[in-house]
């Protein structure tokens, strides 16, 4: 029997409290303080601190990376199924030939449903994905950050994502995943192909509160950042959206671009996630060639099959922001594809119950999107 077929004779991943939309949790929209720092400034971490050496630099020859996105995977409110589901084509795609392999999950906040619960990183992160072999890295959302009463902010985030060196907590259960190193809350991914900068939009949507320690920190990065490989930046909320429930956030559209502007980097894409769905908007913007692509995937599990969110129009009120492409019927999850001339981001939706889990029924392409570099 296959390996990821044995969730379901041995019930795994566990089930976490089935708690209904409506029961009581603690959340508010307090900006958190941030915590203290794993590493050194500037916060930078390497492929090869997550791969090896080896692999980073088969990578660099091979001139190629392939990894996994998405966000909002936690499964608190409305069943399991869509991230086993997810987990289990995720998985699936770790087969192959080794160029073509993901070498890493990067997530997009909301690991942890609703309060970041460190007690909940047994049933919502590590037996989910199992059996998923590649490393999982990741920002943090705003539901990470809201934590309960004796918990500090982004306490179980910290510890399981920001640790000094890895090792197998207690909280992994079954799984033999360690933790991951990152160097703080927010930080840069160095890869020999690209640079990731991601943010910490913390519980409201902003980068700071009262001073401007993120947004320097985010504006020397880009300044900084290898002007021969592209930039992704990575932040929880989405500065573009036009679903029923969230929608954009200014403030994050604000801090991205006076770090454009101050930097004078603009990124090659932008990744968010927040709202439970798939959205692509494309931003023209004055003496660059093509449009900004900025991605919303936020539909990694937590809304289940029948809570995604829907669009409440489909124009954006900005003339120069379109959306191009949308996904509100299943859940699904982002592959990126990086070379040395492109950034390709294909969307995949997973199908829903009975047949979510199977082989025979693959995660389906919703689009796939080519960015020149």
């Amino acid at each position: 029997m296959d390996q990821r077929a044995l969730r379901h004779v041995f019930g795994f991943p566990r089930r976490s409290e089935q708690v209904t939309t409506n029961s009581k949790f603690h959340f508010d929209d307090a900006f958190r303080p941030f915590p203290k720092p794993t590493g050194e400034i500037p916060f930078h971490l390497d492929l090869e601190d997550v791969l090896g050496a080896e692999e980073a630099t088969r990578i660099d020859k091979a001139g190629k990376m392939v990894f996994h996105t998405v966000g909002d995977t936690g499964n608190a409110s409305h069943g399991a199924d869509a991230q086993n589901s997810v987990a289990f084509h995720l998985e699936h795609q770790l087969q192959g030939a080794p160029a073509d392999q993901p070498k890493f999950f990067y997530h997009l906040g909301d690991v942890v449903y609703f309060n970041g619960e460190r007690r909940k990183y047994e049933p919502q992160f590590y037996d989910p994905y199992l059996f998923y072999t590649a490393p999982i890295v990741a920002i943090a959302g705003n539901h990470d950050a809201a934590n309960v009463a004796g918990e500090d902010a982004l306490q179980g985030f910290m510890e399981n994502f920001c640790d000094s060196q890895p090792r197998h907590p207690a909280m992994a259960g079954q799984s033999n995943r360690t933790t991951m190193i990152q160097p703080n809350v927010y930080w840069t991914f160095a890869t020999p192909l690209v640079t990731i900068i991601g943010l910490y939009s913390n519980v409201p949507g902003k980068l700071d509160k009262a001073n401007t320690q993120q947004q320097d920190w985010f504006t020397s990065e880009l300044r900084n950042a290898k002007k021969d490989i592209p930039v992704i930046v990575t932040v929880h909320h989405p500065p573009y959206s036009l679903d029923d429930t969230h929608g954009g956030h200014q403030p994050i559209v604000d801090a991205l671009d006076r770090a454009f502007a101050d930097s004078g980097r603009i990124p090659d894409l932008v990744l968010t996630a927040h709202v439970h769905n798939y959205q692509r908007f494309e931003r023209t913007l004055p003496n660059r060639p093509h449009p900004l692509q900025y991605l919303v995937a936020g539909a990694g599990g937590f809304a289940g099959y029948t809570n995604l969110h829907r669009l409440k129009t489909q124009v954006h009120p900005d003339p120069a922001i379109k959306l191009k492409k949308f996904e509100t019927s299943l859940p699904g999850f982002l592959r990126v594809t990086v070379t040395r001339k492109l950034i390709e981001c294909e969307y995949f939706k997973v199908p829903p119950p009975p047949n979510h889990m199977s082989e025979s029924h693959p995660a389906e392409l919703v689009e796939s999107v080519k960015i020149g570099l």
